[in-house]
Protein backbone atom coordinates (compact mmCIF):
# COMPACT_ATOMS: atom_id res chain seq x y z
CA UNK A 1 0.00 0.00 0.00
CA UNK A 2 1.51 3.06 -0.62
CA UNK A 3 0.76 6.08 1.92
CA UNK A 4 1.14 9.75 1.44
CA UNK A 5 2.62 11.21 4.66
CA UNK A 6 2.23 14.94 5.75
CA UNK A 7 3.83 16.45 8.71
CA UNK A 8 7.10 14.54 8.74
CA UNK A 9 9.61 16.85 9.68
CA UNK A 10 8.17 16.56 13.19
CA UNK A 11 8.13 13.66 15.99
CA UNK A 12 5.41 12.24 15.31
CA UNK A 13 5.87 12.35 11.71
CA UNK A 14 9.66 10.47 12.01
CA UNK A 15 7.59 7.97 13.99
CA UNK A 16 4.68 7.26 11.91
CA UNK A 17 6.85 7.35 8.73
CA UNK A 18 9.32 4.46 10.32
CA UNK A 19 6.09 2.22 11.35
CA UNK A 20 4.22 2.26 8.57
CA UNK A 21 7.85 1.45 6.46
CA UNK A 22 8.05 -1.50 9.14
CA UNK A 23 4.40 -2.50 7.90
CA UNK A 24 5.16 -3.00 4.45
CA UNK A 25 4.00 0.24 3.07
CA UNK A 26 5.74 2.71 0.27
CA UNK A 27 5.81 5.85 2.26
CA UNK A 28 5.81 9.19 0.12
CA UNK A 29 6.14 12.04 2.94
CA UNK A 30 5.77 15.51 1.78
CA UNK A 31 8.02 18.68 2.71
CA UNK A 32 6.51 21.78 2.13
CA UNK A 33 9.43 23.46 3.07
CA UNK A 34 13.46 22.57 3.19
CA UNK A 35 13.07 21.24 6.65
CA UNK A 36 14.90 18.45 6.51
CA UNK A 37 17.97 17.33 4.26
CA UNK A 38 16.96 14.43 2.10
CA UNK A 39 20.49 12.46 3.15
CA UNK A 40 18.37 12.69 6.87
CA UNK A 41 15.42 10.66 5.92
CA UNK A 42 14.48 7.37 6.86
CA UNK A 43 15.06 4.32 4.91
CA UNK A 44 12.24 3.32 2.56
CA UNK A 45 11.18 6.66 2.55
CA UNK A 46 10.37 9.18 -0.43
CA UNK A 47 10.58 12.54 0.25
CA UNK A 48 8.52 14.68 -2.13
CA UNK A 49 8.20 18.76 -2.31
CA UNK A 50 4.32 19.54 -1.72
CA UNK A 51 1.94 22.37 -0.42
CA UNK A 52 -1.53 20.64 0.82
CA UNK A 53 -2.80 24.95 0.62
CA UNK A 54 -2.48 24.69 -3.56
CA UNK A 55 -4.86 22.88 -5.49
CA UNK A 56 -2.30 22.08 -8.31
CA UNK A 57 0.07 20.47 -5.86
CA UNK A 58 -2.18 18.49 -3.73
CA UNK A 59 -4.15 17.27 -6.87
CA UNK A 60 0.10 16.01 -7.44
CA UNK A 61 0.45 14.78 -4.19
CA UNK A 62 -2.30 12.21 -4.32
CA UNK A 63 -2.04 10.52 -7.11
CA UNK A 64 -1.72 6.87 -7.13
CA UNK A 65 -1.70 6.48 -3.54
CA UNK A 66 -4.03 4.36 -1.56
CA UNK A 67 -3.97 6.16 1.66
CA UNK A 68 -3.13 9.77 3.56
CA UNK A 69 -2.30 10.26 7.19
CA UNK A 70 -2.13 13.90 7.54
CA UNK A 71 -0.49 14.74 10.36
CA UNK A 72 1.67 17.92 9.42
CA UNK A 73 0.05 21.60 11.56
CA UNK A 74 1.39 24.66 11.17
CA UNK A 75 1.61 25.92 15.12
CA UNK A 76 1.92 29.64 14.09
CA UNK A 77 -0.92 31.94 15.90
CA UNK A 78 -1.54 33.95 12.65
CA UNK A 79 -4.68 34.37 9.93
CA UNK A 80 -2.39 32.32 7.38
CA UNK A 81 -1.58 29.06 9.34
CA UNK A 82 -5.27 28.88 10.58
CA UNK A 83 -6.22 29.10 7.23
CA UNK A 84 -4.21 26.58 5.68
CA UNK A 85 -4.89 24.18 8.87
CA UNK A 86 -8.49 24.12 8.27
CA UNK A 87 -9.07 24.88 4.25
CA UNK A 88 -6.10 22.75 3.55
CA UNK A 89 -6.90 20.07 5.65
CA UNK A 90 -10.06 19.64 4.09
CA UNK A 91 -9.06 20.46 0.24
CA UNK A 92 -6.99 17.66 0.89
CA UNK A 93 -9.35 14.85 1.41
CA UNK A 94 -11.53 16.70 -1.10
CA UNK A 95 -8.34 15.75 -3.64
CA UNK A 96 -7.82 12.31 -2.24
CA UNK A 97 -11.87 11.44 -2.23
CA UNK A 98 -11.39 12.84 -5.93
CA UNK A 99 -8.15 10.66 -6.91
CA UNK A 100 -10.11 7.41 -5.21
CA UNK A 101 -8.09 7.02 -2.51
CA UNK A 102 -9.00 4.57 0.10
CA UNK A 103 -8.41 5.69 3.95
CA UNK A 104 -8.08 9.20 5.42
CA UNK A 105 -6.46 9.42 8.30
CA UNK A 106 -6.69 12.84 10.34
CA UNK A 107 -4.66 13.51 13.06
CA UNK A 108 -6.33 15.90 15.52
CA UNK A 109 -6.18 16.09 19.26
CA UNK A 110 -7.98 15.63 22.89
CA UNK A 111 -7.81 19.28 23.42
CA UNK A 112 -11.14 19.60 21.64
CA UNK A 113 -12.63 17.96 24.75
CA UNK A 114 -11.53 20.98 26.88
CA UNK A 115 -9.91 20.86 29.58
CA UNK A 116 -12.62 20.05 32.47
CA UNK A 117 -13.61 17.03 33.41
CA UNK A 118 -17.08 16.05 31.67
CA UNK A 119 -19.97 16.16 33.99
CA UNK A 120 -20.61 13.43 36.50
CA UNK A 121 -16.94 12.49 36.35
CA UNK A 122 -15.68 9.73 34.53
CA UNK A 123 -13.10 9.31 31.47
CA UNK A 124 -13.21 10.99 28.31
CA UNK A 125 -13.66 9.07 25.56
CA UNK A 126 -14.69 9.33 21.54
CA UNK A 127 -18.84 10.42 22.52
CA UNK A 128 -17.68 12.95 25.00
CA UNK A 129 -19.49 16.42 23.21
CA UNK A 130 -16.63 18.93 21.95
CA UNK A 131 -16.31 21.62 24.58
CA UNK A 132 -13.83 23.70 22.39
CA UNK A 133 -16.67 25.41 20.59
CA UNK A 134 -15.30 28.67 20.63
CA UNK A 135 -11.62 30.04 19.56
CA UNK A 136 -12.03 32.05 22.91
CA UNK A 137 -10.50 29.26 24.19
CA UNK A 138 -7.57 28.78 22.22
CA UNK A 139 -7.20 28.94 18.53
CA UNK A 140 -5.86 25.28 18.19
CA UNK A 141 -8.35 23.45 19.85
CA UNK A 142 -11.17 25.27 17.67
CA UNK A 143 -9.32 24.74 14.43
CA UNK A 144 -9.29 21.06 15.49
CA UNK A 145 -12.81 20.91 15.55
CA UNK A 146 -13.58 22.88 12.70
CA UNK A 147 -11.45 20.12 10.37
CA UNK A 148 -12.93 17.46 12.25
CA UNK A 149 -16.69 18.79 11.70
CA UNK A 150 -16.06 19.66 7.81
CA UNK A 151 -14.46 16.23 6.89
CA UNK A 152 -17.26 14.33 8.56
CA UNK A 153 -19.46 16.10 5.72
CA UNK A 154 -17.67 14.57 3.55
CA UNK A 155 -17.08 11.67 4.40
CA UNK A 156 -19.89 10.15 3.25
CA UNK A 157 -18.33 10.60 -0.31
CA UNK A 158 -14.70 10.32 0.45
CA UNK A 159 -12.44 7.70 1.77
CA UNK A 160 -13.13 6.08 4.78
CA UNK A 161 -12.13 8.64 7.58
CA UNK A 162 -10.12 7.91 10.52
CA UNK A 163 -9.61 11.13 13.52
CA UNK A 164 -7.63 9.59 15.93
CA UNK A 165 -6.92 12.18 18.94
CA UNK A 166 -3.63 12.04 20.51
CA UNK A 167 -2.45 13.18 24.22
CA UNK A 168 0.43 15.00 25.07
CA UNK A 169 3.44 13.85 23.07
CA UNK A 170 6.47 12.41 24.33
CA UNK A 171 9.74 10.30 22.93
CA UNK A 172 13.59 8.94 23.64
CA UNK A 173 14.11 13.20 22.86
CA UNK A 174 11.04 14.87 23.60
CA UNK A 175 10.16 14.97 27.17
CA UNK A 176 7.08 14.77 29.11
CA UNK A 177 7.22 18.34 30.16
CA UNK A 178 6.68 22.00 29.44
CA UNK A 179 10.17 22.39 28.41
CA UNK A 180 13.62 20.76 28.72
CA UNK A 181 16.61 23.31 29.30
CA UNK A 182 20.78 22.32 28.17
CA UNK A 183 18.81 18.29 28.48
CA UNK A 184 18.69 18.61 31.92
CA UNK A 185 16.20 20.80 33.39
CA UNK A 186 12.61 19.65 32.91
CA UNK A 187 10.17 22.43 33.23
CA UNK A 188 6.61 21.18 34.80
CA UNK A 189 3.98 24.11 35.85
CA UNK A 190 2.73 23.38 39.58
CA UNK A 191 3.27 20.40 42.17
CA UNK A 192 2.70 18.03 39.09
CA UNK A 193 0.27 15.90 41.15
CA UNK A 194 -2.54 16.50 38.36
CA UNK A 195 -2.66 13.66 35.35
CA UNK A 196 -1.68 14.62 31.88
CA UNK A 197 -2.21 12.42 28.98
CA UNK A 198 1.27 11.93 27.67
CA UNK A 199 1.66 9.13 25.10
CA UNK A 200 4.67 7.91 23.48
CA UNK A 201 4.71 8.97 19.82
CA UNK A 202 5.64 5.49 18.50
CA UNK A 203 2.16 3.84 20.33
CA UNK A 204 0.44 6.85 18.77
CA UNK A 205 2.02 5.79 15.37
CA UNK A 206 1.27 2.20 15.80
CA UNK A 207 -2.81 2.91 15.93
CA UNK A 208 -2.43 4.83 12.81
CA UNK A 209 -1.14 1.59 11.15
CA UNK A 210 -3.46 0.05 12.59
CA UNK A 211 -6.35 2.11 11.02
CA UNK A 212 -4.47 2.27 7.70
CA UNK A 213 -3.79 -1.64 7.93
CA UNK A 214 -7.70 -1.94 8.24
CA UNK A 215 -9.40 0.87 6.68
CA UNK A 216 -10.83 2.00 9.76
CA UNK A 217 -13.27 4.58 10.04
CA UNK A 218 -14.39 6.16 13.16
CA UNK A 219 -12.63 8.23 15.99
CA UNK A 220 -9.79 7.20 18.33
CA UNK A 221 -8.28 8.61 21.46
CA UNK A 222 -4.62 7.22 21.47
CA UNK A 223 -4.06 8.23 25.38
CA UNK A 224 -2.36 6.01 28.11
CA UNK A 225 -4.16 3.73 29.86
CA UNK A 226 -3.02 4.51 32.91
CA UNK A 227 -3.14 7.94 34.66
CA UNK A 228 -0.35 8.58 36.68
CA UNK A 229 0.92 12.48 37.92
CA UNK A 230 3.08 14.35 35.97
CA UNK A 231 5.87 14.84 38.05
CA UNK A 232 6.05 10.69 38.34
CA UNK A 233 5.81 10.45 35.00
CA UNK A 234 8.82 12.98 34.04
CA UNK A 235 10.96 10.86 36.72
CA UNK A 236 9.92 7.46 35.20
CA UNK A 237 10.82 8.44 31.61
CA UNK A 238 14.10 10.42 32.51
CA UNK A 239 14.84 6.96 34.41
CA UNK A 240 14.08 4.80 31.51
CA UNK A 241 16.19 7.35 28.73
CA UNK A 242 18.86 6.89 31.41
CA UNK A 243 18.93 11.02 31.56
CA UNK A 244 20.01 12.75 34.60
CA UNK A 245 16.83 15.30 34.41
CA UNK A 246 15.84 17.91 37.60
CA UNK A 247 12.62 18.32 37.87
CA UNK A 248 11.81 22.29 38.27
CA UNK A 249 8.07 23.37 39.58
CA UNK A 250 6.86 26.50 38.25
CA UNK A 251 4.33 28.80 39.84
CA UNK A 252 1.87 29.74 37.39
CA UNK A 253 2.68 33.24 37.53
CA UNK A 254 6.08 32.47 36.85
CA UNK A 255 5.57 30.17 33.85
CA UNK A 256 3.24 33.05 32.31
CA UNK A 257 6.49 35.63 32.83
CA UNK A 258 8.94 33.34 31.03
CA UNK A 259 6.20 32.88 28.46
CA UNK A 260 5.15 36.46 28.20
CA UNK A 261 9.15 37.15 27.90
CA UNK A 262 9.83 36.32 24.43
CA UNK A 263 7.05 38.00 22.64
CA UNK A 264 7.55 41.16 25.06
CA UNK A 265 11.33 41.42 23.94
CA UNK A 266 10.16 41.15 20.32
CA UNK A 267 8.19 44.05 21.10
CA UNK A 268 10.63 46.44 22.65
CA UNK A 269 13.32 45.61 19.83
CA UNK A 270 10.07 46.67 17.24
CA UNK A 271 9.99 43.33 15.78
CA UNK A 272 6.49 41.70 15.01
CA UNK A 273 5.62 39.19 17.77
CA UNK A 274 2.50 37.59 18.07
CA UNK A 275 1.22 37.59 21.89
CA UNK A 276 0.94 33.98 23.10
CA UNK A 277 -1.74 32.19 24.73
CA UNK A 278 -0.78 31.88 28.43
CA UNK A 279 -3.70 31.38 29.95
CA UNK A 280 -4.50 28.18 27.89
CA UNK A 281 -0.81 27.14 28.10
CA UNK A 282 -1.13 27.59 31.89
CA UNK A 283 -4.28 25.93 31.79
CA UNK A 284 -3.27 23.06 29.54
CA UNK A 285 -0.56 22.15 32.10
CA UNK A 286 -2.75 22.02 35.15
CA UNK A 287 -5.57 20.47 33.89
CA UNK A 288 -6.39 16.72 35.35
CA UNK A 289 -8.50 15.18 33.44
CA UNK A 290 -8.77 11.10 32.56
CA UNK A 291 -9.64 9.64 28.99
CA UNK A 292 -10.57 6.14 27.78
CA UNK A 293 -8.60 4.59 24.93
CA UNK A 294 -11.13 1.77 24.59
CA UNK A 295 -11.97 2.21 21.46
CA UNK A 296 -8.87 1.90 20.21
CA UNK A 297 -8.17 -1.42 22.35
CA UNK A 298 -11.42 -3.36 21.67
CA UNK A 299 -11.77 -1.92 17.75
CA UNK A 300 -7.91 -2.01 16.62
CA UNK A 301 -6.48 -4.68 19.25
CA UNK A 302 -4.08 -1.35 19.95
CA UNK A 303 -1.75 -0.90 23.53
CA UNK A 304 0.05 1.86 24.74
CA UNK A 305 3.11 -0.54 24.78
CA UNK A 306 5.71 2.37 25.37
CA UNK A 307 3.66 4.55 27.38
CA UNK A 308 3.24 1.73 30.19
CA UNK A 309 6.95 1.04 29.96
CA UNK A 310 7.51 4.32 31.39
CA UNK A 311 4.99 4.35 34.19
CA UNK A 312 6.70 1.18 35.07
CA UNK A 313 9.98 2.81 35.01
CA UNK A 314 8.31 4.80 37.49
CA UNK A 315 7.77 2.24 39.70
CA UNK A 316 4.00 2.86 39.01
CA UNK A 317 2.83 -0.16 36.99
Amino acid sequence: MTVLLTGYPGHLGRSLARRLVAGGHEVRAVLHRRAVDRRDRDPGVELVWGDVGEKESRDELVAGVDAVVHAAWDFRRVPHAERVNVDGSVDLYGAAAEAGVGTFVFISSVAVYGLEPPPGGGPVGEDTPFVAEDRALDVYPWAKVRVERALREQADDGPSLTVVRPGLLFGPNLAPAKRLVRGRYALLVGRGSNHLPYVHVADVADLVARAVRRGASGTFNAVPSAAVGADAFLRGWARREGRDVRVVHLPPAVFAALSLGPYAVKRLLGRDATRPNVAYQTATALRDVRYSSARARRELGWEDVETRAVVEAAGLG
